[in-house]
Formats: C-alpha cells, sequence, structure tokens
C-alpha cells in the first residue's frame, strides 16, 4: 500500500538532500497484511506525519508476503523488491533514490498491549508537540537527519522497538567511505546493557563526534567479562563504563545494496512476493508456506556472512567460510544457500558509524514501556536519552470524579466518574492509561498497570490490582458491524507469555489448581505450543441491552486476583469463568 502524501510540498530529488531527506522510499512492515492495512489507514495515513517527509517520500505499507513469517533477513528483501516494483510502476529514479525499511516487529507478545499495530506505533506524549507521536516517527526524524549525506542508492534497515538519542547536528560524512561497505549503527551503552545485545570493538575510541570505523570484531550478547577482556571494548564515558552498543540500524551503501537486490533476484528469490508467485505458477498444488520453509534472518544468515577488517587480516576466506557454514544459528538452514549467500556477500566490509553522545532505549517488553514513559514524564525528560525526548504525564485527557496520582500517565482517554454510586476513580502512581472511555463508572487501578481501551457502563467498580497488563478490544463479524463483544486482554506485569510459568502473576500450577481447570480448557490440540500467547484465558464482555456491559466474568476474575481461593467459595467456577465465550487472541 503506497502513501504519496499528496497535501505536501513538492521538492526535487536533488533538493531532498540538501534539506536533509536521504530516503526516497520509507517502507513499514507488519506482522501481516491486516495490521499493514491499519497502519496505512491510521498513522501512515495522517497529516502529523515527521515534517522531512514530502510528496516525494514514497511511503509504503506491507508485510510479508501472503503472511508467511519469513525473518528479518527474508522480510528485507521483499521491502526491497516492493520498493523497487513501485518505483518502475511510477517511471521516477528507482533504485537511484535510497530506501528505509523499518520493521515494526512480531506480534508484541512481550508488549501485548500494542499488539493491535505492533511496538512500532506505540503512542508517545511528547512534550510541546500538538499530537502523539511514536517509535516509528521518531526514528524517521532521527535517521534522516543523521543520514542526510547518505549516497543515492543506499538501503537502511531498522527495527521500531527502540528509542534512539542521535543528537542533532551536522549529519554522518560519507567521504572516503567505499560504496562496498555495510555499516552498522553504535551508540554507548552500560555493560550491564550491552550484555544483551550486539557490541562492536573498535581498534580506537574516538573523543567526540560521529565517526565511521573499522571493526575488529562483533560479538553477540556477550559477557561483561569477555568485553573486559578486549582492549578498547570498554571504556570510560560520562563517568561510566560502557560498551559500544548495536541499535539495530544497518546500512547498506550502494554496492552492497545490489549484492542484496542480486541475491534477492537469483538464489533468494523465493523471499519475494514475486518468486513466489513464480514457483506456485509451476506448482498450483503448492501452498505459499510451502515455498519458504525456512525463515532467512538479518543478522545470523546476512550479516554474519560479511567480514569485518579483523576477521579479513586473520582469517582466510576458507576459514571465513567454515565459521560461517559451522555457526549454530545456521545449523538448520540449506548449506548451499548459505554458501551462495557468502560468495555473494563475503566481497563487502562491515563498518560501523559510532556516535558518542547517542543513546539507545529498547522498549521491546511492557516492563520497558512503563520504566520509560513513567520515568520519561515524572522528570519531564527521558533520563536514558539525556534530555532530548521531553515526555508529558497528561495529553489528551478529561478527568472528572477522578484521583488521580501526579506519577500516572494519562493518553487519549475521558474518565468522568461523578456520577457513579461506587464513588470516585483511583489510578495509583507507575500506571499508564490509554484510550479510555468511561462515564458513570468508577474504575481502580493499582500501581505500575497498562489500562488500554476500557470503555463502557458498569454498575460495579471495575478493580485492576497492581502490576497487571489490562486492554479491551472489540470483537466483530465486519467493520460494518457494531461490535456486540469485547475481550478483556489480562495479563500481569511480569507473565512471560512465551512460557507458562505464571498466569495474571500467579504460579500457573497454583492457577488451574484452585480454578479448577485442564490444560484442554485452554489449548487446542492444534496449538503447537503451550504458551500463555495462545491460552484461552481472556474473558469476553458481552454488550446487553441499552449498551451496558456485562462485567460478570471480568469481576469475577479480578475479585479472584485481589482474594485468592476465597473468592470462589459462594461461586460457580465453570458458569463465572465461561471458558466456552473465551477466545484465543494470537491468531
Amino acid at each position: 500500500m503506497l502513501n504519496d502524501n499528496p497535501g505536501r510540498k513538492k521538492r526535487t530529488i536533488e533538493s531532498l538532500h540538501k534539506v536533509g531527506m536521504p530516503f526516497h522510499t520509507i517502507v513499514v512492515t507488519s506482522p501481516d497484511a491486516t495490521a499493514a492495512k491499519a497502519a496505512f489507514n491510521g498513522p501512515l495515513g495522517r497529516e502529523n506525519l515527521p515534517s522531512c517527509i514530502d510528496e516525494r517520500t514514497k511511503l509504503i505499507s506491507s508485510s510479508d508476503p501472503f503472511d508467511i513469517r519469513m525473518g528479518s533477513g527474508g522480510g528485507t528483501l521483499a521491502a526491497i523488491q516492493e520498493a523497487d516494483h513501485i518505483a518502475r510502476l511510477r517511471e521516477d529514479q528507482g533504485s537511484k533514490g535510497s530506501i528505509l525499511i523499518i520493521h515494526a516487529g512480531g506480534q508484541s507478545s512481550r508488549c501485548p498491549t500494542q499488539m493491535t499495530l505492533g511496538k512500532a506505533w506505540t503512542d508517545l506524549p511528547l512534550a510541546g508537540q500538538t499530537q502523539l507521536s511514536n517509535p516509528t516517527y521518531i526514528l524517521i526524524e532521527s535517521l534522516s537527519l543523521l543520514l542526510g549525506n547518505l549516497p543515492c542508492g543506499s538501503i537502511a534497515v531498522a527495527a521500531s522497538d527502540v528509542i534512539l538519542d542521535l543528537k542533532k547536528g551536522n549529519p554522518m560524512s560519507f567521504e572516503n567511505i567505499s560504496n562496498d561497505n555495510v555499516l552498522g549503527l553504535a551508540v554507548p551503552a552500560p555493560l550491564a546493557t550491552a550484555k544483551n545485545h550486539g557490541v562492536f570493538l573498535m581498534r580506537r575510541i574516538h573523543e567526540n563526534g560521529k565517526h565511521i570505523s573499522d571493526v575488529e570484531r562483533f560479538f553477540q550478547k556477550p559477557t561483561i567479562d569477555l568485553m573486559g577482556s578486549h582492549p578498547y571494548c570498554v571504556f570510560t564515558h560520562n563517568g561510566q563504563q560502557m560498551a559500544w552498543i548495536d541499535t539495530g540500524v544497518v546500512i547498506f551503501l550502494p554496492e552492497a545494496a545490489n549484492a542484496l537486490r542480486n541475491l534477492m533476484n537469483h538464489e533468494l528469490s523465493h523471499y519475494t512476493k514475486s518468486g513466489i508467485e513464480s514457483r506456485l505458477a509451476l506448482n498450483k498444488d503448492a501452498a505459499p508456506g510451502e515455498i519458504v520453509k525456512m525463515k532467512l534472518e538479518l543478522y545470523s544468515h546476512l550479516l554474519l556472512a560479511i567480514p569485518t577488517k579483523g576477521s579479513k587480516e586473520r582469517e582466510s576466506k576458507e576459514t571465513r567460510l567454515k565459521n560461517y557454514l559451522s555457526n549454530e544459528s545456521n545449523a538448520d538452514f540449506c548449506r548451499e544457500t548459505l554458501s551462495n549467500i557468502f560468495e555473494k556477500l563475503s566481497g563487502l566490509e562491515l563498518k560501523v558509524c559510532t556516535i558518542l553522545d547517542g543513546s539507545f532505549t529498547h522498549l521491546g517488553t511492557t516492563n520497558e514501556l512503563i520504566d520509560f514513559l513513567i520515568s520519561g514524564a515524572m522528570s519531564h525528560r527521558t533520563e536514558v536519552l539525556k534530555g532530548a525526548l521531553k515526555l508529558s504525564s497528561r495529553r489528551f485527557y478529561f478527568l472528572n470524579g477522578v484521583q488521580a496520582d501526579n506519577r500516572c500517565v494519562i493518553i487519549n482517554s475521558i474518565i468522568d466518574s461523578s456520577a457513579s454510586f461506587q464513588g470516585p476513580s483511583l489510578i495509583k502512581g507507575g500506571s499508564i492509561v490509554e484510550h479510555c472511555n468511561i462515564e458513570n463508572t468508577t474504575i481502580r487501578i493499582g500501581s505500575s498497570c497498562i489500562v488500554s481501551g476500557l470503555r463502557g457502563f458498569s454498575s460495579d467498580a471495575i478493580e485492576i490490582p497492581s502490576n497487571m497488563v489490562f486492554q479491551m478490544l472489540p470483537l466483530s463479524s465486519s467493520k460494518s458491524e457494531e461490535s456486540t463483544q469485547y475481550v478483556c486482554m489480562y495479563l500481569g506485569v511480569t507473565d512471560d507469555v512465551k512460557k507458562h510459568e505464571l498466569c495474571y502473576g500467579i504460579p500457573f500450577e497454583k492457577f488451574l489448581d484452585e480454578i479448577g481447570l485442564r490444560r484442554d480448557d485452554l489449548w487446542c490440540h492444534e496449538d503447537s505450543q503451550e504458551i500463555l500467547w495462545n491460552a484461552r484465558i481472556h474473558p469476553v464482555i458481552a454488550v446487553q441491552d441499552q449498551g451496558r456491559f456485562d462485567w460478570t466474568p471480568f469481576i469475577w476474575l479480578s475479585r479472584y486476583l485481589r482474594e485468592g481461593i476465597e473468592s470462589l467459595k459462594d461461586v460457580s467456577v465453570q458458569s463465572s469463568l465461561m471458558i466456552k465465550d473465551k477466545v484465543q487472541i494470537s491468531a
């Protein structure tokens, strides 16, 4: 889906570079076609797009072809082909322009309140702005400023679950940098953070500014001891021991970008829409999912084939190929395909852009999102971003009959409890409330919660204990029909949805035992994994006559979480929990 931004001032391609917009095409990939369409009709179609985007910037909202999960490398190749295809159809500059690909991530399972559109579109209340922002807008603006001198024909790839502060000022210089280089982007990070990410080792530490440097080694999630054992890996910055952390941004300069296109058009063409379609035409009985049998990852399959200067000096090409093929990340991948990838990419070189005053914040989990918004709003600036990104604790809200702690964040919400028979509402500190619309109803929200999309009327008080995540989403058979049922996605902040150790913050086996449920009640035989992400544990709220909501399943569950097993004595478990009316949210 293409957005040409017809309402924006037209500029020539040459003038875009002068004003700092290096990207002529921006592709934002979503988890599936439904999410891509929602992003296209929502944030990518808004009038409040970043000011650096104008009429000449092509915006594409996309997803992996046929909704096949192809991995970050496969998704990158598919996005490149889609951008090139649209450029050819429009008979414009095509591959002469530079492309920015932003991967909006998967299903946001570790930060489930953002699963509707993905973490790329998490609403952020930036202070001093009239509209809400999000990580994607911030990423586009930051990279456009940093890469204002990017050579035409380059391709930049970025992950959207991060907030980057790359400091305004002069853009990065690419003078004397060969066009067959691939560049990582690194900023300093404390060792406790660096050990959970990729780390670059250089032969020297630049004391200021922005630089492109040779790379000695690249470590993936190194231990603190390993980092300390290598000279120049650990350095002191602002009085703290730091390492150069990978931000998830990868830049393929023009010749390197063409090497990717070569793979895309030949050995790895089955990771593109046209490649899949051509194979389906030859085998009409095949399903799209049978064409792409293995995920292609950007780091382990593509970047791992590209040597650093240090590895080229230490090892022969034959040794590097052997190490590449034997890497544990590549164990299950086709050996012949890996050899072809290595042959096409091993002639390139991996360098790194370092920004000494830059910083990096990961927003991959619920806890990280809460910490970022609360700490940023309370100090009126995000300390992790050194004051560059100021947040607000209130944006687009109306409260009446609500006792809201000053240490909570309220975004795009109306809560009027002035006429409620249950008394005033209460929102404790450290909680985030977004996109809620409540009238004549009392809600009591504990500390360190995220509450999203709460709506409707309840004669009983709606109580959400501390450390819980709540999101209310409509269920409807079609867009033309008004929803008559809503699912309450309800989990503990510390619940790991990729396991089933905790449920609602309670040990999972204890929860099953007290409620009187079996595993068969929560998972179907077709479920490949028994994890919280696909468990049927979320109450469904029905809309009754006169628009009243039947909150019985949720209130029963909320009471159990507050009072424990004692709350079950006077309740029929099966009738209250309504297992048959629960839904699976991981489709």
